[in-house]
């Protein structure tokens, strides 16, 4: 039952991280002028055409490294820092309320009673070190972290 949960957990991880760093930003970019959809000027009628998806929203090919470097470290970088920790304190948490049930349900059994400590022990671990990598996350993005290109 362990490996297989730890499979879904992964799976879920995945797909959830995919999710957070390809598919929500596109749905929220702009169409690529800085403006929105709506105009000031006298509306026409155009055809229904299958609109072009950007798979990842950052800068166009035109623009320069600076755009780049700026967009990867002020947008993408910190929101991935994010999910991956806001997820791992979610299964924290969790492996830390299916280690008090195993311990509550326990009734006496030593080999139960010591794989509940243990999960709630590797738990708290787990918790602790996701939000110590969060945090030195974000001292290294907000003391000046720049990209540069290696000519």
């Amino acid at each position: 039952m362990y490996k297989k949960s730890k499979k879904i957990a992964g799976i879920f991880l995945i797909c959830f991280v995919v999710l957070q760093a390809c598919v929500i930003p596109c749905a929220l970019a702009d169409n690529g002028n800085g403006s929105t959809n709506e105009t000031s000027e006298k509306a026409t009628t155009v055809a229904p055409s299958i609109p072009q998806i950007d798979t990842l929203p950052g800068p166009s090919s035109e623009q320069k490294l600076e755009d780049s470097s700026t967009y990867l470290t002020e947008l993408l970088l910190p929101n991935i820092a994010r999910t991956i920790t806001g997820l791992a304190i979610t299964l924290s948490v969790l492996f830390i309320i299916f280690g008090a049930i195993q311990f509550l349900t326990a009734y006496g059994n030593d080999e139960k009673l010591s794989n509940a400590k243990k999960t709630i022990m590797f738990a708290l671990v787990g918790l602790v070190l996701s939000l110590l990598a969060f945090a030195i996350v974000q001292i290294i993005f907000f003391t000046g972290f720049q990209v540069t290109q290696i000519k």
